[in-house]
């Protein structure tokens, strides 16, 4: 019988209540086995004065998804830098229903052979006395991740003294079709002291094709084509192979040539809804009709600031644009700096001809003057459009506007109000010199987003790759509407979509939209969009009822991307009112302001998203119980950096961050973000765990929810204005009865990880605040 999660949660729990008077002895191995690897936690020595040392140091997974069946293949390379040999068991968390497909581990020094074992999917109440031992011995609570699971053991292998071994476990499960899409899970602890890397590798097979493949956990990378376009291959990125967390990829199978969507939800009780993620995409296609032609206008900058290296480089770029564009699309070049030239009055075919001219036309440009952005950009915007082209403009610029229309307001209100072609204006800023704010308002106004090339990058490369990502578009002029089931417009139920303005799709990537809703009746959401073979709607069907807590990712990414575009209006208010007295940063105490400094406070501190304005909350001297103090730390750093700083690295750098928030894909749990200074910064003492955040204050992790929150305090009371006078209404000693109905308590609702924490944790659980007494460190 298989263990389902709850099950598995009682059994672990069933255990616990020995932990405090545990012998270093584990239960079901025999006397020779030395150490348990669990590839997503760490290998655990069982006895003491065993070889010490022995360590994962890679994982290569290896994942395999034809049609509804999904094969996954585990490479464990283990060290044993001891001088003694070991003898150890693995033990793999696998997801409910899985059956072993194998076994097998390399020779270690001075054996012949490889060695073939046995693994097996252990029954309910051997699983039981088995992680109960293990954990009885370890006193670790990190292993109450994975309270729960299913669990793989394998039969016992030899690790040679100083030996580097392979350690091979496979397993297959039958994956569930849910509202439209197929849902991989690989288990994988979220602590952010997990640093072991990991590649992994997926290859997609479904027999009536894809429509989409997304990762909320890790960015990937696609393989080359294989030419079948019911066949896709990714590999995770070299930045996510230290990243925690599960593996997790949605894949939307093909409804023939149409677009195909799907909607995945979290609830949010308190909000009376919760938040959504609609995934979507259109089948790859190997004719001419794959993807919508372009109509592409290059705009350069070419003020005597440019002299030197960084025309030389542009105008490289530029040129390999133009010769990259397929025959059936258009092109343009406009060149400013006093006034504006252009190589045409509209658009031109791509043609050996044109070709030929523009080639000339860009290597004759040479730098002076100054920067009219103003004329470049009405320039660019009135021209003529081709039908049935996607109107892209690049628009590269290394400085101020110094020449024409000066004003921040005027320039945005011509990107915003003279752009009856809706243009897309993807904003190149070269350098430090450059209003930062006013490019991504242009950019972001017309469904586009800014690049910044910081000093000392490549012109040439970093141009080029911005073009590389705008090939092939297959979706534009994207468009959702709510009505309810018997086709009524319904405009209240979904609202603050992230990204605000939903941008094109591109060859090789996917719709992603977040949002909120409210209520819990079904609807329908309506996707239009133009797409190659001309325009669609798809319909797709949304229950509330599907919300669930183990989609977690939904609600961090949905308030990722808010934040983002919150702490862009406050920039872009700032830049909307007369300037500030020298030396005074801009003021942002008037009721718009505070509502959106409000709002960004609330939605960090619960969802422990921090940005260079509220990082300050994971201090350690922060005082997370002070609405009034966190809120008034935000405001400070959002008026001296926000507001009052346009341009130079300390406006670039948050460009950089902007750009990055406002279309974010994968959940970070360092909160990565770039500093004044261009450095990346990473923060260490939030830790996201299932659909949780914990903040380390004073030394205990304290539930988000209990941040700044009268939740905090006792009925009746104004809330704490300190955490240490939260009201705890309950405290729990690891290993006591009721730390083990707590487990299951959580596993039933995929939290345990609450609980699997280092130290003293304050979790806010059924209206409750309980105090967990945590192990600091493991036994073991």
């Amino acid at each position: 019988m298989l263990t389902t999660p709850l099950h598995a949660a009682a059994a672990l729990a069933l255990g616990l209540a020995s932990l405090a008077h545990a012998q270093t002895v584990v239960v079901d191995f025999a006397p020779s086995v030395t150490h348990v690897i669990v590839p997503q936690h760490r290998i655990l020595p069982l006895r003491p004065g065993v070889a010490q040392g022995i360590v994962i140091t890679q994982v290569d997974a290896a994942i395999v998804i034809r049609d509804r069946v999904a094969t996954t293949a585990l490479d464990m390379t283990v060290h044993n830098p001891s001088g003694s040999p070991a003898e150890a068991v693995v033990l793999v968390p696998v997801p409910a229903g899985a059956s072993v497909n194998g076994f097998s581990f390399s020779a270690a020094p001075g054996q012949p052979t490889s060695g073939e074992g046995v693994a097996n999917i252990m029954p309910r109440d051997d699983a039981r006395r088995l992680y109960d031992s293990i954990v009885r011995a370890s006193r670790d609570p990190g292993l109450l991740e994975f309270a729960g699971a299913t669990l793989l053991r394998s039969s016992v292998f030899p690790i040679g003294a100083g030996a580097t071994q392979k350690v091979r476990v496979e397993w297959e499960e039958l994956l569930a079709f849910t509202d439209g899409r197929l849902d991989y899970a690989l288990p994988r602890s979220e602590h952010l002291g997990q640093t072991t890397p990991w590649s992994l590798r997926v290859v997609i097979d479904m027999p009536t094709g894809i429509a989409a493949v997304y990762s909320p956990s890790h960015a990937l990378v696609e393989s080359r084509p294989v030419g079948d376009p019911r066949v896709r291959s990714f590999a995770i990125d070299a930045a996510s192979q230290r990243a925690p967390g599960p593996f997790l990829v949605s894949v939307v199978p093909a409804q023939g040539a149409s677009t195909a969507a799907t909607v995945a939800a979290y609830p949010d009780p308190t909000d009376g809804g919760g938040y959504f993620m609609l995934l979507g995409g259109i089948p790859a296609s190997g004719n001419s009709t794959g993807s919508m032609p372009r109509e592409v206008t290059v705009v350069l900058d070419r003020s005597g600031s440019m002299a030197g290296g960084k025309l030389d480089q542009a105008k490289t770029a530029m040129t390999q644009i133009v010769e990259g564009l397929l025959p059936n699309e258009r092109f343009n070049i406009i060149d400013y700096s006093n006034g504006v030239s252009l190589f045409a009055r509209e658009p031109v075919p791509v043609d050996g001809k044109n070709l030929a001219e523009a080639r000339a036309y860009i290597a004759a440009l040479r730098p002076s003057g100054g920067t009219n952005i103003s004329d470049a950009l009405v320039e660019a915007l009135r021209q003529p459009h081709t039908p049935n082209t996607l109107p892209i403009v690049l628009f590269l610029t290394d400085g101020l506007p110094t020449v024409g229309q000066t004003s921040e307001r005027a320039i945005k209100e011509i990107a915003e109000r003279g752009n009856p072609h809706g243009r897309r204006i993807y904003a190149i800023g070269v350098g430090a010199d450059v209003n930062v704010p006013l490019l991504d308002r242009i950019a972001d106004t017309t469904r586009a987003k800014a690049t910044y090339i910081v000093p000392g990058e490549n012109v040439e490369l970093k141009v080029s790759h911005v073009a590389r990502q705008l090939a092939g578009p297959v979706l534009a002029d994207i468009a959702l509407t709510v009505t309810d089931t018997g086709g009524a417009e319904d405009t209240r139920r979904i609202h603050d979509i992230a990204p605000r303005r939903i941008p094109d799709v591109f060859a090789g990537e996917q719709l992603v939209v977040f949002g909120a809703y409210r209520g819990d009746k079904p609807t329908v959401l309506t996707l239009g969009a133009t797409t190659p073979q001309g325009l669609v709607s798809a319909r797709v069907p949304f229950d509330p009822a599907i919300a669930t807590t183990r989609h977690g990712f939904v609600a961090r990414l949905w308030a990722t991307r808010r934040i983002a575009e919150l702490v862009d209006e406050v920039r872009q208010l700032a830049g909307d009112r007369p300037a500030a007295p020298v030396g005074s940063p801009p003021s942002l105490d008037d009721p718009r302001s505070r509502e959106l400094i409000d709002e960004i406070v609330k939605l960090s501190a619960r969802f422990g998203v921090l940005t260079e304005y509220t990082a300050f909350f994971s201090n350690e001297g922060t005082n997370l119980g002070n609405w009034n103090g966190l809120a008034g730390g935000c405001r400070e750093l959002l008026e001296s950096r926000a507001a009052a700083t346009r341009t130079g690295t300390a406006a670039l750098n948050q460009g950089i961050n902007f750009n990055e928030m406002k279309g974010k894909a994968q959940v970070a749990y360092d909160n990565r973000f770039v500093d004044a200074g261009l450095h990346a910064q990473t923060i260490n003492s939030v830790q996201q765990v299932n659909d949780r955040c914990f903040y380390n204050n004073s030394g205990r992790w304290v539930d988000s929810q209990l941040v700044a929150s009268e939740r905090a305090a006792a009925p009746g009371t104004a809330g704490a204005t300190t955490m240490e006078q939260i009201t705890i209404d309950e405290t729990i000693e690891f290993g006591s009865d009721r730390h083990l109905a707590l487990v299951a308590e959580l596993a039933g609702e995929g939290r345990q990880g609450a609980l699997s924490l280092p130290g003293d944790t304050l979790v806010r659980h059924q209206n409750k605040n309980i105090l967990v007494r945590n192990p600091q460190t493991p036994t073991l």
